[in-house]
């Protein structure tokens, strides 16, 4: 059997490529692409299974990044993720309505993920739907904010409340489950020697086998360990989805 190499910080590729069944040729949104190959979400699903998408970065740097290493079928947009009408974008770009994976990898501190999340709630998720979903909330930084840091400097960005974490985490929840969607993994951490839970992983029922994503739910669920938040985290990368994983 082929070795796959998984890009992916926290194997949110491994994620998507098994919960998908290894599709051939899939669609991906990502917001907060970064680097184009190291540690990028992407990147596998484009090289070497012939997907492709829409990304998303505020960084300007990356720009002849993503022209030297990515695909001329996937699209890039530097910029401010927030500020564009998706119904008018989509439309535009021609996004499929079945949209095999969405990103949502921004800054939690500044709310932004959440404010990206409710706006395409409000301006494209009745006509288009995810398989799978990883949503960055960065739960860890509210808890350890709130003991030790509370209004400090976030990143650089600006002072911040903790409470903006448990915002971005509790109302993205909200907001993915009355839309239908299944949250597979909760509080994900990238790194088993600090447990610091930063993401929620998500499927849509209607566009995965759900008998299967059950079946993986089981297999892990030994897997959990205390976080440093009030709840149990998993290791991304030690997540097993069978003998072809």
């Amino acid at each position: 059997m082929k070795t796959i190499n998984y890009n992916g910080a926290a194997g949110q590729d491994k994620f998507v490529l098994n919960i998908n069944k290894f599709k051939k040729d899939g669609y991906f949104l990502e917001f907060g692409s970064q680097e184009p190959i190291s540690c990028n979400n992407t990147y596998l699903l484009e090289s070497e299974y012939g997907w492709k998408g829409l990304m998303f970065e505020w960084e300007e740097k990356y720009a002849p990044k993503y022209e030297k290493y990515r695909g001329e079928d996937t699209t890039y947009i530097i910029g401010d993720a927030v500020e564009h009408d998706y119904s008018e974008l989509f439309a535009k770009l021609e996004v499929p309505e079945i949209i095999d994976y969405l990103q949502i990898d921004l800054e939690p501190g500044m709310l932004t993920p959440l404010t990206l999340l409710q706006k395409l709630n409000e301006q494209v998720m009745d006509k288009h739907k995810f398989a799978t979903i990883t949503f960055e909330h960065d739960i860890y930084c509210g808890e350890q904010n709130s003991k030790h840091n509370v209004g400090g400097e976030w990143n650089g960005w600006r002072p911040y409340d903790y409470t903006d974490f448990h915002k971005v985490r509790d109302e993205s929840r909200k907001i993915l489950e009355e839309r239908g969607y299944v949250r597979v993994f909760s509080d994900v951490n990238d790194n088993d020697n600090y447990n610091l839970p930063f993401e929620d992983w998500w499927v849509h029922p209607d566009l995965v086998d759900m008998d299967y994503v059950n079946e993986v739910i089981s297999q892990n669920a030994d897997l959990y360990c205390e976080g440093v938040v009030s709840a149990s985290t998993i290791y991304g990368r030690n997540i097993e989805y069978g003998e072809n994983s």
